[in-house]
């Protein structure tokens, strides 16, 4: 009987597993971003460059996307994409996602105004426009910033159009406008973490180092573990011999 039933418990692994995504990535785009002297990519443009496999897919499809087997999450709120970011991004599911041992990266370049629960923990922004970019020393050399200084985040037209407000005290500030105020920064949420700038990285004046250096840290930042999620609603012991991958940021900075 007990093998029976693991027989059966592996048949019914197997179409759930069928069923979930394959991608490193989720990215969370509805419009492109806007154009800079022609100098802009696009954050699919940027994983596919990297290598980085990924599913594209809506704001408005968010908050009814299984989430369960992606590395990281990629969510753009930058321009023309902020409102759609505001209306539709549940960001109860981006903090369960995280908590969980997810890796969430949020662009949210915003044109004015506050910017209101933008970050899980309640991290919010404040609107002002800056053309400096400054490396916290002590973070000068994270593999952020390969060829990457303060010089080359400089000048973009806009290296950043907010700060962030609210970060959790454990927050690690990397880099932080002219007046000293946090444009990126890196916490840890429950087993995850969240990576968030106010930056328009998409743009970076044609160099987009410090966009590239991100992705390949956050997809190799993921390893598979098990997860044992079809056996515990079946409610049997062999959670130790039956489960399925799922990528899970392990902390790596």
């Amino acid at each position: 009987m007990k093998k029976v039933l693991i027989f059966l418990c592996g048949i019914i692994l197997f179409f759930c597993m069928a069923g979930k995504a394959s991608a490193t990535a989720l990215l969370v785009q509805t419009n492109d971003i806007w154009s800079y002297n022609g100098l802009t990519i696009q954050p699919y443009e940027a994983l596919s460059q990297s290598g980085v496999s990924f599913d594209k897919i809506t704001h408005s499809q968010f908050n009814t996307w299984d989430l369960s087997s992606y590395c990281f999450l990629y969510l753009v709120g930058s321009a023309e994409d902020t409102h759609n970011f505001d209306t539709y991004i549940d960001m109860n599911r981006v903090e369960n996602y995280v908590d969980n041992g997810g890796l969430a990266l949020i662009h949210y370049a915003d044109w004015s105004g506050d910017y209101t629960d933008i970050g899980p923990g309640g991290v919010d922004g404040t609107h002002r426009a800056t053309n400096t970019g400054n490396i916290n020393p002590m973070f000068a050399g994270d593999p952020l910033f390969n060829n990457v200084t303060d010089a080359s985040i400089d000048n973009w037209g806009s290296t950043a159009h907010g700060y962030l407000t609210h970060l959790p005290g454990n927050a690690d500030i990397l880099i932080t406008d002219d007046l000293g105020n946090p444009i990126y920064a890196r916490y840890h949420y429950g087993q995850g973490q969240v990576w968030i700038t106010t930056m328009t990285l998409e743009w970076g004046n044609a160099d987009h180092d410090l966009l590239f250096n991100e992705i390949n840290l956050a997809a190799n930042c993921c390893t598979p573990v098990p997860e044992p999620s079809t056996m515990l609603l079946l409610g049997v012991g062999f959670v130790g011999l039956l489960g399925y991958g799922r990528q899970q940021f392990v902390n790596c900075g």
